[in-house]
C-alpha cells in the first residue's frame, strides 16, 4: 500500500493533465495533493454506446400499475432494507393501492433483504430474478416506470454507480436512496431526480404514493442528461483537453 501511495503521488506530480471520471474522486485528489495538482484535474464522465440500445418514449400519464426496478447487484454495504421498509409503510397506509405496485430486483439480492420481504409479507409485490445474462436485462429496462438506485457506505462517495447512465438514457424517473455527499446524490441532484437518505423511510414511502397517484409529478427531470455520457460527447471533451494542453506547449 505504501508503494501504491508513492507511485500515485509520482503520477500526480508529473502529469500534465489528470482526468477523473467524477467529482467525488476529483475532490479527494484535490484535498490529498493540494492546489497545484488540483489545477491539473479535469472531470470527464464515463461513456456508454447508446446506439446499441433501444427504448420506448416515456409517457407521463398515470399508470394502472407502477413498476419500480433495481437493475444490478446488492451487497451488505449497499442493501435494499430502507426501500423494503418503505414498501411496508406504504402498503400499511394505503392497502387499497397494493395491487398497483410491482417491484423488480434484477440481479443478486442478499439474504437479509429476502428475509425482510418475507417477514413483511411482501412477496406478492417483489420479482427477484437473481443473476441473469446482460442481454436479458433489456425487457426490465423497458417495462420499468421508476428506477431504483442506491448507494452504500463511505467508499461509494467516490464510486460511480455505472447502471445509472443507462437509467438516464431510458428517461424514467429515478428514486435514489443514498447517504449525503455521494457521487449518486450529486448526479441525481444535477439531473433533477429525487433522492432520500436511507433513514427517511417515510419520504421514500410518500414518493411511491406520488408515483402511483400522480406519475407526472415525479417526471420533472432533465430528459437530455444521458447525452453527457454519449461517446461523441466524451470524445469531444478529451479532444478539447488535449487541444488546450498542446496550445500551452
Amino acid at each position: 500500500r505504501k508503494i501504491d501511495q508513492k507511485l500515485e503521488r509520482e503520477v500526480a506530480e508529473n502529469a500534465s493533465v489528470i482526468v477523473h471520471t467524477n467529482e467525488g474522486i476529483a475532490k479527494l485528489w484535490a484535498n490529498r495533493y493540494g492546489v497545484e495538482i488540483a489545477n491539473k484535474i479535469v472531470v470527464i464522465p464515463l461513456n456508454v454506446n447508446f446506439s446499441e440500445m433501444e427504448r420506448k418514449i416515456l409517457r407521463t400519464d398515470n399508470k394502472n400499475v407502477v413498476c419500480i426496478s433495481h437493475i444490478g447487484t446488492f451487497y451488505p454495504q449497499r442493501d435494499a432494507s430502507s426501500f423494503i421498509k418503505a414498501i411496508r409503510v406504504f402498503v400499511q397506509k394505503y392497502p387499497y393501492l397494493r395491487s398497483r405496485l410491482k417491484v423488480n430486483f434484477v440481479g443478486r439480492t442478499i439474504e437479509s433483504d429476502r428475509q425482510k420481504i418475507m417477514e413483511y409479507e411482501l412477496t406478492d409485490l417483489f420479482n427477484l430474478t437473481g443473476s441473469i445474462p446482460i442481454a436479458e436485462c433489456s425487457k426490465y429496462y423497458e417495462e420499468t416506470d421508476v428506477f431504483l438506485s442506491t448507494a452504500g457506505e463511505d467508499f461509494e462517495k467516490i464510486t460511480y454507480p455505472s447502471k445509472i447512465m443507462k437509467y438516464f438514457y431510458y428517461e424514467r424517473p429515478i428514486l435514489g436512496i443514498t447517504p449525503k455527499d455521494t457521487v449518486l446524490e450529486m448526479e441525481l441532484r444535477k439531473s433533477g431526480h429525487h433522492y432520500y437518505e436511507p433513514s427517511d423511510v417515510e419520504g421514500i414511502s410518500n414518493y411511491i404514493f406520488d408515483a402511483i397517484n400522480n406519475y407526472s409529478s415525479i417526471c420533472n427531470f432533465d430528459r437530455d442528461y444521458w447525452k453527457r455520457f454519449s461517446v461523441d460527447n466524451v470524445v469531444g471533451h478529451y479532444l478539447d483537453v488535449i487541444d488546450k494542453y498542446i496550445k500551452k506547449l
